[in-house]
């Protein structure tokens, strides 16, 4: 994640325009991630360019309620929706969740809280997330091509990112040269700006004390967060079932988007994943991090350009099937993704869309128009807000129960 500078990612397509323009890519409509004058650094040095040319864009952030409305139902089909609501209100131990949540700093060892079941590991986890430091690692790695030399563009600087990994060169028989790397000022942008500006929210987590404070100072690895987001999946799908069968897995899958020789673009890793016996493939993903999302100044866009790439690998890997992807073309619907992201005690939830004529363009086939992968995020949900924890367990059982069903 740290690899990735950008300051804002585009909220809508002027904005990706004109975001590409000033990032050295001159002709954003006809330019490919595909095109052999289309340099691609290692995952250590990985220029915004190569994000840009992805085709993303990230719609402005909607908090989980509007007007006090849950706009769940953007996410998951309301009949999904209603039977997960109905199936929680039934359930002692969530209902047992709900009350204690009102009374969080109570002991986990009263016979109160032994009612909720599954879910009191789920919160002696928070307490140790909310203590995380902040660093992370990046889990993108984009391959170096380096023998693709862009005639039409002069590269720009690029700052060196704050924590380096060590990329694992794919293609070192090549001279690096870099496409379209500098930040993006997004105050500085040439475009029409009606359709919104660029503004992300920014979130800051409270202060520990106390017994909590010195439980969490000594808990340093993300793998806290994955084991707890990881447990209120379970603990909620095992509550039906239809849905306990739900495989929630904390695999690191590695999704790849190769180009059109077979040689690897980029790989990137998530940390969570839905899978079911008899469907093939993944049915949502899943990312974590140890700060919280907006933690820095920075619109959150290096965690949204990461995932952008996880959606994208996803996507490229497993598309719809043949009978979908030609239903898509004749109706010019689309397919969903969906994509979970915990960072310490804060949820989102991101929906993704595209079309045919952007998986065409991914492939590196010919595509009719220029398209988009549209992430809508949702969120934060606050794990230690009754309200919101409700919500989210409602749609979690929800996704389970909608991704359990046979295409």
């Amino acid at each position: 994640m740290a690899s990735i500078t950008l300051e804002r990612v585009p909220e809508t397509r002027s904005q990706w325009l004109a975001a590409c323009r000033k990032n050295g890519i001159l002709d954003p409509k006809s330019d490919s991630i595909h095109d052999r004058s289309v340099v691609l650094k290692p995952g250590s040095q990985v220029g915004n360019g190569q994000f840009f040319l992805l085709r993303v864009i990230c719609l402005r952030p909607k908090k989980p309620f509007l007007n006090n409305v849950s706009l769940s139902n953007e996410i998951v089909p309301n009949e999904y929706l209603s039977d997960a609501r109905e199936a929680l209100t039934k359930s002692p131990s969530f209902q047992a969740c709900l009350e204690w949540l009102k009374t969080p700093d109570l002991s986990l060892a009263t016979p109160q809280s032994q009612r909720m079941g599954a879910f009191v590991l789920l919160f002696q986890s928070q307490r140790y997330t909310r203590g995380l430091d902040s660093a992370d690692s990046s889990k993108v790695e984009f391959s170096p091509i380096s023998s693709r030399i862009r005639s039409k563009v002069q590269p720009k600087l690029e700052s060196r990112p704050k924590t380096p990994s060590t990329p694992t060169p794919l293609r070192s028989d090549r001279t690096n040269h870099t496409v379209g790397s500098s930040s993006v000022d997004m105050s500085d942008m040439d475009v029409d700006m009606e359709d919104e500006n660029f503004s992300s929210p920014v979130f800051t987590n409270s202060p520990l004390t106390g017994e909590e404070a010195r439980q969490a100072n000594c808990i340093k690895n993300e793998q806290e967060v994955v084991f707890c987001l990881l447990t209120l999946l379970r603990a909620v799908c095992i509550l039906v079932p239809e849905t306990e069968c739900a495989m929630w897995k904390a695999d690191q899958v590695e999704y790849t988007l190769d180009d059109t020789g077979g040689e690897k673009i980029f790989s990137a890793k998530t940390d969570i994943n839905l899978e079911y016996g008899h469907k093939k493939g993944c049915q949502v993903i899943g990312e974590t991090k140890k700060a919280l999302r907006y933690a820095e100044n920075d619109g959150g866009a290096p965690v949204k350009a990461q995932e952008a790439c996880q959606m994208t690998g996803w996507a490229f890997k497993e598309p719809p099937s043949d009978r979908k992807l030609k239903q898509m073309r004749e109706e010019k619907s689309t397919a969903q993704l969906i994509f979970l992201s915990q960072g310490k005690d804060e949820l989102y939830v991101n929906s993704g869309t595209y079309g045919a004529d952007w998986l065409d363009y991914i492939r590196g086939e010919q595509s009719a128009a220029l398209d988009f992968l549209r992430i809508q995020e949702y969120g934060p949900y606050e794990l230690r807000n009754p309200k919101h924890f409700e919500e989210i367990g409602t749609i979690v059982l929800a996704i389970a129960m909608w991704k359990s069903k046979k295409e």
